[in-house]
């Protein structure tokens, strides 16, 4: 057989030229072959020849016709006036025995809108989950419903956390400003601690506000740390008791 990188020869060329436009790739194959389909491709291209288009009615002869039909189209409106979730479409699909993507085909030509999912209600399991985890991100609660076994979009998650007035906040997180108030020094004070004593915080965003102390998020672990290694910074008769005996000696 011949390498395929063999040059091509003045007959093959004039075979490719001859056919390939008429008769297409698969036909000059036979006609050639010492050449596979692709190096076919590649010299077509390189000659500027163009494959001969499909005929619009290729490949209808095997296709299902499904023509109008009243009794058809009175279930389908009847059915989707009854939907109430994910699969509905499909069982309608089945009772007029036709496949799904008709069935939504025909709806819209018949002006019938698509069917809103109703969203089962929440579970006592999951809205403990969104207790508990209301301060992460919807992408992260809706993972961790999953890790459960339960499905919920991000966005079912986001609606459920406003219906519900969920609180948002991360109880082990705090800005500058708040832990200042906790510790009983100013925001400006941690900021230095921040900047100049190594205490760990990540910025919030790259936008700086007003009140410099609210650009930072300072971590319950990361503080525990600092404050180990660094106990004179504290007044402990100025802090908030309560708050500092949970976070030394709390989980």
């Amino acid at each position: 057989m011949m390498n395929r990188l063999a040059p091509w020869t003045t007959v093959e060329e004039t075979t490719l030229r001859l056919h390939y436009p008429v008769d297409g790739p698969r036909k000059c194959v036979e006609l050639l072959p010492k050449r596979n389909l692709y190096s076919i491709y590649a010299k077509a291209r390189l000659l500027g020849l163009r494959a001969p288009k499909v005929p619009p009615t290729a490949g209808k002869r095997f296709a299902t016709k499904y023509p109008p039909n009243d009794a058809v189209d009175t279930a389908i409106r009847e059915g989707y006036a009854a939907c109430k979730g994910r699969g509905d479409v499909a069982k309608i699909a089945a009772r007029v025995g036709r496949p799904r993507w008709w069935v939504s085909k025909r709806a819209a030509e018949l002006g019938i809108a698509k069917p809103p999912l109703r969203q089962p209600p929440w579970s006592t399991e999951e809205l403990a989950i969104l207790e508990a985890c209301g301060h992460m991100s919807v992408t992260h609660i809706a993972k961790k419903l999953r890790d459960a076994g339960f499905s919920r979009t991000p966005s079912a998650v986001g609606n459920a956390l406003k219906r519900n007035h969920i609180d948002r906040t991360d109880p082990d997180t705090w800005s500058a400003r708040e832990l200042g108030g906790l510790l009983g020094v100013t925001g400006k004070t941690v900021v230095d601690w921040i900047e100049r004593r190594s205490l760990p915080a990540s910025r919030a965003g790259t936008r700086r506000s007003e009140d410099q102390g609210d650009i930072w998020v300072i971590k319950r672990n990361g503080l525990r740390r600092w404050l180990a290694s660094n106990p004179g910074f504290v007044d402990l008769r100025k802090v908030d008791q309560v708050w500092f005996m949970d976070l030394a000696f709390g989980g």
